[in-house]
């Protein structure tokens, strides 16, 4: 680790349990599995729980490396999780995202659990200054927004096959209580925020407009064999 230049990649991780055994085994397989320069910024936000989107900006706006990765706490990276990501980037795509074995896409479907970008990027990507994801979001939603933004700017998420491994929602189905109650809250609250942004919501006609044919186009890549790393 390059503890006095820039790294060569920033890794930002939101939790509400920086000491949960899933935010442990999610560091522990970073350190082991990431041969490049890295810098490691873990926020934690549960008092007051702020969400996803606030810690996340917040991070991508501190980070110092080329490129960064916004990864969820409960995730899995496996040696050699990096360079095909690396590889698509400087292929010039704008987000490139792992296969999730159906995660992404599916359907209207797309969870920012990991995705990374070069740091030039994020004035094309952004949804402001200093606001990569659209603060107006919480928790949910500010992902699927991200898709619809690329691919209204022609550039959809680049799928590439990493050995990464995500334990689906394990962040947010293990919270109980007053914190449980906050998620579900802000859940509705972005539901009700996207649909006012996107008639329809997510199949409304200007969302499924723009998201056809990248679904479409990654069915047939399927259909062929996993995309080239």
């Amino acid at each position: 680790m390059n503890y006095g230049g820039v790294p060569e990649l920033s890794i930002v991780v939101p939790t509400v349990d920086a000491l949960s055994e899933r935010v442990r085994d999610c560091v522990a397989s970073l350190r082991t599995s990431t041969e490049a320069d890295h810098e490691l910024l873990l926020l934690e936000n549960r008092s007051p729980p702020q969400g996803f989107t606030a810690p996340v900006n917040a991070g991508i706006r501190a980070a110092r490396g080329r490129y960064i990765v916004v990864l969820n706490d409960d995730v899995e990276l496996l040696e050699g999780w990096w360079p095909p990501l690396r590889r698509a980037l400087e292929g010039g795509a704008w987000v490139a995202v792992p296969d999730a074995g159906g995660g992404y896409p599916r359907d209207d479907y797309f969870a920012a659990w990991c995705l990374a970008f070069e740091r030039e990027a994020i004035e094309r990507v952004g949804h402001a200054p200093g606001e990569f994801f659209n603060p107006e979001y919480k928790i949910w939603y500010q992902d699927l927004e991200l898709l619809l933004h690329l691919c209204e700017a022609g550039h959809p998420p680049v799928v590439v096959q990493s050995p990464i491994r995500h334990r689906w929602g394990r962040t947010v189905k293990h919270q109980e209580g007053e914190l449980r109650a906050w998620i579900d809250e802000q859940i509705e609250r972005d539901r009700q925020a996207f649909i006012s942004h996107w008639p329809g919501g997510r199949r409304g006609e200007r969302a499924r407009r723009l998201l056809e044919p990248v679904l479409r186009q990654y069915r047939e890549s399927q259909e062929d064999g996993p995309p080239d790393q």
